[in-house]
This record gives structure tokens, sequence and C-alpha cells, in this order.
């Protein structure tokens, strides 16, 4: 067994922590952006090559299916990665017991293809379900070795991961679909991503599992995963609650512009605020027991996270339809609407996610869990209210969800732990007001000069800009992009980029 204490205790050098960091978020940003704009590539190319149809089957499987990712997880990867002490026998069994459930899951869903297909009325739904199946056992498989990656801090190596299992599975996907596979093309993309991903983190983490060794107590990370996990299923079965009503509804057609236009707008946004919880997690793991020091870092990340990405989505928002067509081509711009509220409800959850950070770090899964019950119930409520007066009703729908629970959430974590949240809370408003009123801006002046698609788009930039330049006249944006400007300032001086 590998006792380096780098790879089985927390207890580092804190003075060299700010260093790794700094270095890690380079990297997974790094390599984040190579593998947004690689999915950006796949969105742009696959909806010239393949039909509202062909997505809309894939999403109806996936809306349901999807859940399997989750439970295949069991909330033993973060229990892993901010675990105070890890041997490798105790990696070894939780590796087991990840890949035991990754391969009830692949029969558990292979045995519901029928069902799902008898659900959805659609028989073509059994294969697809049948040749996703397996995708549970390659998950379950890696999940240890992407922990053990990310509680190292080798955000290089995991960024290395991604982009590469990415890029090879766009290019199957591309040259299926130009064959004329239709949606096996997007099977293909998906199931090819699981196999290239466990093969390079396997290798990247250089360890093999032991035999099972029943010294080493598993339970108290199945405990702590336990309480994630609920939190994530209810999260999840609320958040594809549209994608099922909608495919159950209004059939695959409407399914699959309503699919496309969330992704449009969701997967490039989460892949920007994805390497932030890369580093997040394992750095706020070390600093939890101070707690100034705890709530300095959360809101530094939250105005590191917030500020781009908002300005970003209001211009999405200001130019929603000329972003689809010039995204996803002219048979797509029914998803205009769509897209404009589910970036909405996108950028709320972009300045709140550091509320799921704290749940983690200061373990308070038990709150988090009851808290995320009584969200989902209302916000699968309406839901279901909006998807009686169309598609796009289902998108407003889950934008007014995701502004209604904001201020809840903080609330919530202050109860619990004692942090005080009120600066997250005021971040997270003043974030959110900067970038709607240069939307607001962009819009207007987007309405009043007809242009090309790419100049209406890059009108709408420039307004935004122009816009936030104006506000840091106050002296609270003031600070929070001098804050901005010190983090760029840190990051060049300690990669020398």
């Amino acid at each position: 067994m590998d006792d380096n204490p780098e790879r089985t205790s927390l207890g580092v050098d804190q003075r060299g922590l700010g260093s790794k960091a700094v270095r890690g978020a380079v990297s997974t940003v790094s390599g984040q952006a190579i593998r947004m704009l690689l999915q950006i590539g796949s969105v742009i190319i696959l909806a010239r090559l393949l039909t509202p149809q062909d997505y809309g089957l894939v999403a109806m499987v996936l809306a349901v299916i999807g859940v399997g990712e989750i439970l295949r997880d069991c909330g033993l990867s973060p229990a892993a990665i901010q675990a105070e002490h890890l041997s490798r026998k105790m990696q070894s069994n939780l590796f087991w017991v990840n890949s035991a459930i990754g391969f009830v899951l692949t029969i558990i869903c292979a045995a519901s293809a029928p069902l799902i297909a008898y659900f959805y009325g659609r028989s073509a739904l059994v294969f697809i379900t049948l040749a996703f199946a397996p995708t549970f056992l390659l998950s379950g498989l890696g999940t240890q070795y992407r922990a053990d990656l990310t509680r190292r801090m080798k955000f290089k190596t995991l960024a290395i991961t991604d982009v590469g299992s990415a890029a090879l599975a766009l290019l199957i996907g591309i040259v299926t679909a130009a064959m004329g596979a239709g949606y096996w093309a997007l099977v293909m993309q998906q199931v090819s991503a699981g196999v290239i991903s466990l093969v390079i983190t396997g290798y990247a983490a250089g360890w093999w599992p032991t035999r099972y060794d029943k010294d080493e107590n598993v339970m108290p990370f199945i405990r702590f995963g336990i309480s994630v996990l609920s939190t994530q299923v209810i999260t999840y079965a609320t958040a594809n609650i549209d994608s099922v009503l909608i495919g159950r509804l209004y059939g695959a057609v409407s399914a699959g512009l309503y699919n496309r236009g969330v992704q449009l707008v969701r997967m490039p946004l989460r892949q920007a605020s994805a390497p932030f919880a890369t580093v997040a997690l394992p750095v706020l793991a070390r600093v939890r027991n101070d707690r100034p020091r705890l709530l300095r870092t959360l809101e530094s990340a939250q105005i590191a996270v917030g500020y781009p990405v908002l300005l970003v989505v209001g211009v999405v928002v200001a130019t929603s339809k000329q972003s689809v067509t010039l995204a996803l081509g002219s048979q797509w711009v029914g998803a205009a609407p769509i897209v404009a509220f589910i970036a909405i409800g996108e950028a709320v959850s972009v300045v709140g996610t550091v509320s799921y950070w704290a749940f983690l770090t200061l373990d308070i899964t038990d709150e988090l869990l009851r808290y995320t019950i009584y969200s989902s119930i209302v916000r699968a409520a309406m839901l279901v209210v909006g998807s009686f007066f169309g598609v796009v009703w289902v998108a407003a729908a889950y934008a007014a969800s995701q502004v209604l629970f904001l201020p809840f959430t903080f609330w919530r974590i202050q109860v619990a732990s004692g942090l005080r949240t009120r600066g997250l809370l005021f971040n997270a408003a003043r974030i959110f007001a900067v970038a709607s009123i240069g939307s607001l801006a962009a819009a207007l002046v987007v309405r009043a000069t007809p242009l090309s698609q790419i100049e209406t788009i890059l009108l709408a930039l420039l307004t935004q800009l122009a816009v936030t330049m104006v506000l840091i006249f106050i002296p609270p944006v003031r600070r929070d992009l001098q804050q901005m400007s010190g983090l760029m300032r840190m990051l060049r001086s300690k990669t020398g980029t």
C-alpha cells in the first residue's frame, strides 16, 4: 500500500495551499475551457447533422435513467475527497462498493428498457436504453480513481482526462452522425466517453484496487454519502421532471427542442463553473475549522465565478433568437424563448452554487437534505403547473423557482451552522443586478439596431461591458471587480502566465 501522506491525509502544509489552489484553478479552468469549446462545437455540428426528434428520443431516455449516475456515486466521491484520512485499503473498499452499485444499476437499467418505451409510447427507446446500460458500470469503476485525483489536487491530470475523453467522443459522434447513424451517434458519443475516461483516470491514478478488506470500516463514508446521495437524487428528479413531462405530453420533437435549448445554455455554464467546484471542495475542506477564512473563501469564489458567467448570460438573454439560430440553425429557432428563461435560472444557480459547497464543507448534509426536499416539492409543483400551459411555460417556471429559493438557501445554512451568510446573499443580489441592468440595455440596443446575427451578439456584448464599466462607480461593485483583478494578478504571479 502507498502510504504517501499526500495521498492519505488532508493534514497538508497550509502554506502551500494557496499556491496549489491557484495552480489547480488555472489547470482546471484551462481544461474546462477547452472542453466547453468542444461541447459547444458538438452542439453546433451535431445539430446540423441530426434532427430535433433524434435529440428528443435520447433525451427521453436520459431524463429517466440519468438518476442512476447519481445512485452509482452514492455520495462516496465527496465523502472520499473531504475525509481527513484515507488509506489505500479504504480506497479499494470504496472502489468495490461503487463498482458493485454500478453493476446492479446496469442490470436494472437494462431490465427497465421495455417500461421506459411503454411510458413514452416509443419502441425505439428499448434499444437506446439497453445501449446506455453499461455506462453505469463504467462510471462505477472510475469513481474512486477520479475522487483520488481530486483529493490529491491533481487538477492538471483531471483536465487532460476530461479534454481527451470529450474530444475523442465528439469525433466518434460526428463521424457516426455524418454516416447517417441518427440518434445512435449521440448514444455512441456518450458511451465512448465513459470508456475513454475510465482508461485515462485509471492509468493516471496509478493504483489497482486490492481485495475488499472487512477490517476497514466504510460505514462512516456511506453514512455521509447517503445524505449527499438523497439530496442529489431529489435534485436530479426535480431538475429532470421538465424533460419527462414535455416528452410525455408533447412528444419527441418538443422534447428535442427543449433539450437542445436547455443544453445550449446549461452545458457551457456548468462547464464554466465546474472548475471552481473541483478546486473549491478540497480547499474548503482544509479551512473549514477557520470560520472567518472559510467565509472569505466562499465569498471570493462566488464573486470570481459569478460576474463572468452572469455577464455572458445577460448577452444570451438579450440575443436568444440570434444565439439559437447561429449556434443550432434555423430549424431550432423555436427554442429561443426556452433558452432565455433557462439562462436566467442557470444564472441564479451559478451565484448560489457556493451554498452547496458550504453544506458539504460544514458537514450539515442532513440540513441539506431537508432543504432539498422542501424546495424540490415546490419546484416540481411549479413545473407541473407550467407544463399544462406549454413548453415555454415550463422553462419560465424553472427560472422562477430558482429565484424563489436563492435567499432561503443561504438562510438555512446560517441557521444550521451559525455561518453568517448575509454577505453571500448580498453578493448574489449585486452580481445579478449588474448583469440584469446590462442585459436590459443590450436588449434595447439590439432591438433598435437590426444587424446580422454575429454583429447583433457582438453589439450586445459591448453594451453589456459598457454598462458594467459605468456601474463600477458604485463602491460595492468596484470592490468586487478590484477583488477579481487582484485574483488575476495572483494567477499571473503564481503561474507566470
